[in-house]
Order: structure tokens, then sequence, then C-alpha cells
């Protein structure tokens, strides 16, 4: 099967999901007059990224869902896999503020196409803590999402599963440092291939380099 993929890479405004729900769906707009299958996005590219305590507003986080419900809306006949911040009521960060997620969303025909055990997006593997990367201090990594609930990574980390043209494609969707593999004992991009993945998609956002 012949497949037409588009990286939008959009010149996302950190801290504005209005701003970037415009571009997103003025990407996906351009992607489906094109013919395209699939619409990569980069991480966190409703909310932005590297915004600091905007993370802790529940009033930001929630404009974040709201737009990221209409983006889905808008998903008819195209795939659209999106970087979003995802919550998870219930559940606290370590520093008991909610728990947040750096996250990838997939949808297709105006519905999210599913995530690791039942939720509706993909988690984030490997969080970077360097240079001016904080991912650590405001979000919660799928390892230790997995090591709470006693799971296993390595089995946590199953691709995704989507019908394009009557035809069934796993695809294994990755997180910028998910694919950086000479840094963590686990290597993401090899073991979603082992676990059935047939293409892997990496969203990322790493700024000046």
């Amino acid at each position: 099967m012949k497949l037409k993929i588009i990286c939008g890479q959009l010149e996302i405004t950190p801290g504005r999901p209005d701003v970037n729900y415009k571009k997103i769906i003025d990407a996906i707009e351009k992607a489906r007059s094109l013919e395209a299958d699939i619409l990569l996005l980069p991480e966190m590219a409703l909310p932005g990224y590297l915004i600091g305590d905007i993370w802790e507003q529940q009033t930001f986080l929630d404009d974040c869902a709201y737009y990221a419900e209409k983006i889905v809306a808008a998903t008819e006949n195209i795939c659209v896999i999106f970087g979003n911040v995802a919550t998870e009521p219930g559940k606290l960060n370590e520093d008991g503020r909610v728990r947040k997620y750096n996250a990838a969303l997939a949808c297709q025909n105006g519905k999210l196409l599913g995530g690791y055990q039942g939720r509706s997006f993909f988690i984030k593997t490997s969080l970077p803590n360097y240079r001016e990367f904080d991912d650590c201090r405001h979000f919660y990594s799928l390892q230790k999402l997995c090591a709470e609930e006693g799971a296993s990574v390595s089995e946590a980390l199953q691709p995704l599963e989507i019908v394009i043209r009557g035809t069934s494609l796993r695809i294994g969707v990755m997180l910028c440092e998910d694919g950086w593999t000479e840094n963590y004992h686990l290597n993401v991009p090899q073991t979603l291939a082992a676990n059935g993945a047939q293409l892997l998609c990496n969203l990322s956002c790493s700024p000046y380099t």
C-alpha cells in the first residue's frame, strides 16, 4: 500500500493554544487537499513547549483540552497525530499537582484512536532534564507510570493500529527523546518494532539545535 504522509513543521507559539489551534487546522486542511493519509505534527504542537509555570495553570490545561477536542473533530478522511499536554484527573504528580503527561494524540474521522492502557493518548517514555529542558519537573513519564502500576514498559509500548483505505497499519508513536536510544537502557524504537510496528513516527520539538 502506498501512503502519503505529510510532516507539518509549524512555527508553534509557546503558551498560545488558541493561536496554535488555527495553525493546526490550516495544516489539516492543506494536508487533506493534498490527499494525505497521515499528517504528523510536532511534539507539544498545541500548547507549545518550554513554558515553565504556565503548565501549572488549570485554565491553561483546560484550554489545551478544549482545542484538542476541536482538532479531533476536524479529522474527517485523514489521520492526524499531534503533540499535546494530557492530564489525568484523580492522579497527582510527585509535587502534589495534577498529573500531566507530555503526550501524543492520534485521531481520524473525528475520533481518538487509542493510547496506553485504555487512555486516549500516548505518553512520552523518556523525559529530558538537561540544558533548557525541565520535563521531569512538570510531567510524568511512561516509565514512572508503569512502575506505579506494576506494568512492564516493554509491554506498554504498543503500536497504534489505524485503517487507511481499508488496510490496517501499525504505527509506533514516539516523542522526541524516545528516539535517542544511546542514553537509555530501553530502546524504544526496537521495542515498538518488536511489538509489531510497521512504521515509526517521532514527534519532536528540539529547539535551538
